[in-house]
């Protein structure tokens, strides 16, 4: 078996979860269908609440590791189910969307928890935060701005901590709305860079009429 060192800080993430809420996200309603922007998406969430403490654990336990991967420029080396790409000039550009990472909503049965393993958008996302990277990409051309230093980090682990205070029943977009909530509020000079990396990566909620258009009752007969 090959062993990723993100795979114990994946599950750290779920005890971090756990811890401050307390409980974990998605653990407070089973639902019949899944609902996109609403607390239906929150099982698959904790699994993404794992990569991203994964993340940040690779950044201030392992300093040697370089924002490509030390040239590799896949983070799924460390992490099992991350992205196949940074976001780079050194690496293959692209950049993921949110649009395309959003849960599988087909079929009755809830959520498909598992997909939060798999939200490259959201991962990218947070990994750029982690090294204060401003990224873009402009007539097929990737750009990024310099790098801080590891325990820049830390204020980025301080706000999904915060956000994970808010509640078990959030949505993936209302995670980052709390995060970024907690940034304005705590490190105003990195306001610009939230709102640059998530407007990259598309992490939105969908046009109001769009996700209040899934009724989705929950198993008990009630609409979550």
């Amino acid at each position: 078996m090959q062993h990723r060192p993100g795979s114990l800080l994946h599950e750290l993430g779920h005890y971090v979860d756990n811890h401050h809420s307390p409980g974990l996200l998605g653990q407070e309603g089973s639902y019949a269908d899944c609902c996109m922007d609403r607390p239906h998406e929150a099982a698959a969430l904790a699994e993404s609440v794992g990569q991203m403490v994964a993340a940040y654990g690779l950044r201030r336990v392992y300093p040697s590791v370089s924002y490509t991967v030390n040239g590799a420029c896949n983070l799924g080396s460390l992490i099992g189910n991350m992205p196949h790409n940074v976001v780079d000039p050194a690496c293959y550009p692209g950049v993921a969307r949110f649009g395309d990472d959003r849960v599988d909503d087909t079929g009755p049965g809830g959520c498909n928890k598992s997909d939060g393993y798999h939200m490259d958008s959201v991962h990218q996302a947070f990994w750029e935060l982690l090294w204060g990277r401003s990224c873009g990409v402009v007539g097929g051309t990737t750009y990024c701005s310099g790098m801080r230093a590891p325990d820049y980090a830390d204020r980025w682990m301080e706000a999904l901590l915060s956000a994970l205070r808010m509640g078990n029943s959030q949505h993936i977009v209302q995670l980052w709305d709390n995060m970024e909530a907690f940034i304005a509020e705590a490190y105003p000079s990195d306001l610009a860079l939230m709102q640059h990396v998530r407007q990259l990566h598309e992490i939105e909620a969908l046009p109001h009429a769009e996700s209040a258009s899934c009724a989705c009752p929950q198993l008990d007969g009630t609409c979550g």
